[in-house]
């Protein structure tokens, strides 16, 4: 025998059976239930979601979220714990310092878009 005989699989009752008429049977027959004895998908949730409401940092928040920042910078990984914390993000950290930098208080507080 070589590598091109058929396989032959004797299951436990005895009866030898062929592994590629299995896959036949579970791909073309009516061994698998119909599509219309398949249960219908779930609905999905009616309800409406808030829309998401931009997020307004005063400038004494932003201040003091620098000043931990600042802090923060010997213990490895303590500036990832803040801005995960406090939900921000690095880039919130490079323009906020960016205008302390500049002398910018102006652009540490809150205004209104558009």
């Amino acid at each position: 025998m070589d590598e091109t005989d058929l396989l032959v699989v004797i299951t436990e009752q005895g009866e030898n059976r062929n592994p590629c008429e299995e896959q036949r049977n579970i791909f073309g027959h009516s061994s698998f239930p119909v599509a219309s004895e398949l249960p219908a998908p779930p609905r999905p949730d009616p309800e409406v979601v808030a829309n998401a409401k931009r997020r307004i940092f005063t400038a004494e928040y932003k201040l003091g979220i620098l000043a931990e920042a600042d802090a923060a910078t010997a213990q490895p990984g303590a500036i990832g714990a803040l801005l995960r914390r406090e939900g921000l993000y690095s880039s919130h950290l490079a323009t906020w310092r960016r205008e302390r930098r500049t002398g910018i208080l102006k652009g540490l507080t809150p205004h209104k878009r558009g």
